[in-house]
């Protein structure tokens, strides 16, 4: 979710390599940005109306990045429709972006670290504590940190950047952005390295023991293997999405003075789209709960359509469970 490598100097020369122009990289930013919303929306909705859903903390943790994900995305659009000058409003944007976008890397690598504490060290993450250490942990350091161009902590603070507001100074964008999502994403390496050398151990122990297996042992083992399935992707997307915002640096880097803007079309495409890698990540590794979440909204929408009367809620399990008032709410809001 970087932006200092797609803004342009007036300047740097294009290379347009087959006629792609940088007007065509803000029209897919803007586009990246809409469906990135819309898939950050998708999440929030689905975490907030679906109990069984909500009460699992590393969901809530999918949650505050899809907020702040959607924050970033708002903040984009705002700034790249209004084509802002310095001044206050300039700053405001440029700071907003710094904020949510350093925030989301954050939380990404809160997502890792809780699964590192749930599968290796066996902690129970399930209490109101974490959700505070969590939010105080992403929020209030990067609030903090975003405030540091805008009272004058770098060269030039905020101000126009190519087609956006954001830290003027490029050494400075760069230590205050790569650098903490390469921190993250090599945070992240590590801790999967961790989980998946502990997971492979506990397996062969499984294996060896065969049927003197106890059924305790058994579950544990599977709820380690159904947590790890459940939740590694999110970080994974979050480090596919830096390749080729690093290939597009490498090049800035050798080539100072061309910006290739088929490396700036792809930088784009892929840094902007982090809500929709979440709700994709998400809807798959949620599918029943989601499916059954929509029967509802059917069977509610065809009850009042026919009958005025409500739907009777379909029954299901304990994992698949929809809390039907808090649905109907969340229906009655949108469809009606």
């Amino acid at each position: 979710m970087d932006n200092n490598s797609t803004s342009l100097s007036p300047d740097t020369n294009q290379d347009t390599g087959g006629g792609l122009t940088v007007e065509d990289v803000r029209i897919a930013g803007i586009v990246c940005s809409v469906f990135s919303l819309l898939g950050s929306s998708l999440v929030i909705a689905a975490t907030l109306a679906i109990p069984s859903l909500r009460k699992v903390f590393r969901n809530r943790l999918v949650l505050y990045l899809s907020v702040s994900d959607s924050m970033w995305a708002l903040t984009l659009l705002w700034d790249l429709n209004a084509n802002l000058e310095e001044g206050t409003a300039c700053n405001a944007a440029g700071f907003l972006l710094q904020w949510f976008v350093v925030c989301s890397d954050f939380l990404v690598l809160a997502l890792a670290v809780s699964m590192f504490l749930g599968i290796v060290l066996k902690f129970n993450l399930e209490t109101p504590l974490s959700d505070v250490v969590c939010i105080c942990g992403a929020y209030v350091p990067t609030f903090g940190l975003a405030l540091i161009p805008l009272f004058g902590g770098t060269p030039g603070g905020y101000g126009p950047r190519g087609a956006w507001c954001w830290i003027q100074d490029p050494l400075s964008g760069l230590l205050m952005s790569y650098m903490f999502a390469w921190i993250v994403a090599v945070a992240i390496t590590i801790l999967y390295i961790l989980i998946i050398r502990h997971i492979l151990t506990a397996t062969r122990q499984v294996k060896l023991l065969g049927s003197a297996v106890t059924p305790d042992k058994a579950k544990e083992h599977e709820l380690t293997l159904q947590l790890y399935k459940t939740f590694f992707a999110f970080p994974l997307c979050f480090i596919i999405q830096w390749i080729p915002a690093t290939i597009n640096r490498v090049n800035n880097l050798v080539h100072p003075d061309t910006q290739n803007v088929w490396l700036l079309f792809f930088h784009v495409v892929f840094c902007w789209s982090g809500g929709v890698y979440n709700s994709i990540v998400y809807s798959a590794v949620h599918r029943r709960t989601l499916l059954v979440c929509l029967k509802q909204i059917v069977l509610i929408a065809r009850g009042k359509g026919s009958s005025g009367e409500r739907a009777r809620p379909v029954s299901m399990d304990l994992s698949t469970t929809v809390q039907h008032p808090q649905l109907l709410c969340l229906v009655y809001c949108r469809l009606f």
